[in-house]
């Protein structure tokens, strides 16, 4: 994940995102929302902070957030020290997932897909193009170009997005 800090700009970004769904909060505009949010999520990463955006947006929260609810969500997405995105999925895959026992209902680490109940089952529709980016591995069903077979590769991805 890219670790440039958020600027006013990224949250301009995010708020446009909010306001598509939730509606401009009363007696605010884009710039002076942007400034308060800035105060709390100039020391997050920007690609945190919009993953936690897009994240939030895929709840059934009925209400524009405050940004302390974005900067905690964003901070999950965070890694640090040896700890690699690859080893947050795995251990997600491992704990995190909602159908596992004592599952946390958690978002994937790397794109953000929410468990999602389809007929008999939950399935996670993972974002192809991030994990592409990333350079972690998924498996489920995917958004973005079909692949043959479960588990996709860094490989396979890199042979799909480059042909």
């Amino acid at each position: 994940m890219n670790t440039s800090l958020t600027v006013k700009h990224d949250c301009e970004i995010a708020i446009e995102q909010l306001i598509d769904v939730y509606g401009l909060p009363k007696h605010a505009n884009v710039d002076s929302l942007a400034e308060r949010w800035l105060e709390s999520l100039s020391s997050v990463p920007a690609q945190a902070v919009l993953t936690a955006v897009r994240v939030y947006i895929k709840t059934d929260e009925g209400y524009f957030p405050k940004p302390s609810t974005i900067r905690r969500m964003a901070l999950q997405y965070v890694v640090s020290g040896a700890e690699t995105l690859a080893d947050r999925y795995a251990a997600w895959m491992r704990h995190g997932m909602a159908d596992k026992p004592g599952g946390d209902h958690s978002p994937c680490p790397v794109c953000g897909a929410a468990l999602e109940w389809k007929g008999k089952r939950y399935n996670v529709y993972h974002d192809h193009q991030r994990h592409y980016e990333a350079g972690v591995e998924y498996s489920g069903p995917r958004t973005g170009p079909a692949i043959n077979g479960a588990m996709v590769s860094t490989q396979q991805l890199s042979m799909e997005t480059h042909s």
